[in-house]
């Protein structure tokens, strides 16, 4: 449906509600209605009709992104299909094998997300073997996963993201607990994966959140400037129905008039793709390795 026809459609349906209603509600509270009242409601269901399709027509530029009070995240999330596993290797923990300069060496897998008949999940090219965060290789060497790099497009550089780390006990590197240590974030940035929703980035955006706070206060200043200046409402009813009107067209008008530009969300990966914690050996998972016998 075109913007044309959906601004039509919304302020007939407006018009007769104001008319309508107003000429009851207004008959009922007040003995009588305001002058020129139906063209009050013209202009009323031309104001709040025009706010609902200017809406409609950023949700149709970028779906979801703009979202009502009940709905909007303070973040967009970005799929991606591949990504590289940085990881490091002990073969006697918890020593782990260093580079000429002391640092951890970083083995690189590439995974690519395979669907099949138990779902979407990621596996390495080459082998097929499901994606890990932690185990023990083919080699026999206990390996983590630190950071994952992703490369959105293939004109841009790779991005890393970075486990969240902590010492224990001291010297033993493990996944911080809780919240944190599900989470890779990217370098010197504030995007993040979660090791358990492999193939989505997670992107805060303020500055949507910001203007979708703002769509939504409109939306309450549009419906009490056309129920108080312009149908005549006394303030107080119409700040009532601002409110009654206002919830409605979040919960019920607006999620209908979005419905046709929205695309349901890729599935994440089953969470057993992931799991977190310490290093773990392939026998026995779940049970922390022991690296004091190194």
């Amino acid at each position: 449906m075109s913007l044309i026809l959906l601004w039509l459609l919304v302020v007939l349906v407006l018009f007769a509600l104001f008319w309508g209603g107003g000429l009851l509600a207004q008959g009922l509270w007040y003995q009588e209605v305001a002058d020129l009242f139906p063209l009050r409601a013209i202009g009323a269901a031309v104001l709040v009709g025009s706010y609902l399709t200017l809406w409609v027509a950023l949700d149709r530029r970028a779906p979801g992104k703009y979202d009502t009070l009940f709905e909007f995240a303070p973040e967009e999330q970005v799929p991606f299909e591949e990504f590289e596993a940085i990881r490091w290797v002990a073969v006697e923990p918890p020593k782990l094998k260093l580079d000429e300069s002391g640092q951890p060496v970083e083995v690189v897998t590439r995974f690519r997300k395979d669907v099949g008949n138990r779902g979407e999940a990621f596996v390495a090219v080459g082998s097929g073997e499901p994606f890990r965060l932690n185990g023990v290789n083919r080699n026999g060497e206990a390996f983590m996963t630190v950071a994952l790099r992703v490369q959105l497009d293939d004109s841009g550089e790779p991005i890393r993201f970075n486990a969240v780390l902590q010492e224990d006990p001291p010297g033993v590197p493990a996944y911080a607990s809780g919240f944190e240590g599900r989470r890779f974030i990217e370098a010197g940035g504030e995007r993040y994966i979660f090791a358990d929703q492999l193939g989505i980035i997670h992107v805060p955006t303020p500055q949507v959140v910001a203007v979708s706070l703002v769509l939504n206060i409109l939306l309450f200043v549009v419906w009490f400037i056309a129920l108080w200046p312009i149908l005549q409402f006394l303030p107080s009813h119409a700040a009532g129905l601002t409110l009654a009107f206002g919830f409605a067209t979040m919960l019920i008008i607006l999620p209908l008039l979005f419905q046709p530009n929205r695309q349901p969300p890729p599935a994440p990966p089953p969470a057993a793709a992931a799991w977190i914690g310490p290093l773990t050996s392939a026998s026995t998972a779940g049970e922390r390795l022991d690296w004091s016998r190194a």
